[in-house]
């Protein structure tokens, strides 16, 4: 009976989770790199905070530049140059693919990161569409640019805390997911940053896509076969 109890408990700990996207901020000048992932219901996406502080705040297509009323904010995060602290991390786990899912940062100093092209996208439709994201973001007013504090629920995901250090958590500890395959649209993974970077100094942020299911995938078959060869 322990035996069984392990494997069921096993298979749920495999289950809970969709796939494992990673993301770095604020890495050797760069922005979100790329400034677009794919990601399906449940998945989580971890935002790496390994350089000066940046955030990364729910937003519009039409407004990227401004908080969405009762969109998600990972509230500022860095290490800026002691790179000897660990990174703080951030999990977002998507709970609606439906549509995608805009972000930028509200950092000002030494201008405003939004308008100099600092801005993201979960599952954008296209990359032209992103393209015209970005295009909208710089020609924002930095004036008009606003960051917000931490907020944990936002409009088709949520975090359950602040970002922390990377030795301190890497998975959402309180909520459970129902499992689930379902993907979110496809989008686009490369950005052509070039003409982004070209006078920004310290505007740094970055974010490199990875999916990690493999090993979950083999284990969870493995418990499931164990489970038959146990009852049988």
């Amino acid at each position: 009976m322990f035996f069984l109890r392990f494997l069921v408990l096993g298979w749920l700990a495999v289950g809970t989770w969709g796939q494992l996207i990673q993301v770095d901020v604020g890495v050797q000048g760069s922005f979100y790199n790329p400034g677009t992932v794919s990601a399906g219901l449940n998945d989580i996406v971890t935002f790496i905070f390994g350089g000066a502080e940046h955030d990364v705040t729910q937003s519009t297509f039409e407004n990227p530049c401004v908080p969405l009323p009762g969109g998600f904010s990972s509230g500022f995060a860095g290490r800026g140059n002691n790179f000897s602290e660990p990174s703080p991390i951030w999990n977002l786990q998507i709970t609606n693919v439906s549509g995608p899912l805009w972000f930028f940062c509200g950092a000002t100093i030494p201008t405003s990161h939004c308008a100099s092209g600092m801005v993201g996208a979960i599952n954008p439709p296209s990359q032209e569409m992103y393209t015209s994201f970005i295009d909208a973001a710089k020609a924002t007013n930095p004036t008009s640019t606003a960051a917000v504090s931490f907020v944990a629920t936002g409009q088709g995901a949520f975090a359950t805390e602040s970002p922390v250090p990377s030795s301190v958590s890497l998975l959402p500890t309180t909520t459970l997911a129902t499992p689930t395959t379902a993907n979110g649209p496809t989008a686009a993974v490369s950005q052509d940053t070039g003409s982004s970077h070209s006078n920004l100094g310290a505007i740094i942020g970055g974010a490199i896509g990875k999916k990690k299911n493999s090993l979950r995938e083999s284990l969870s078959r493995l418990l499931n076969i164990l489970l038959v060869v146990f009852l049988i």
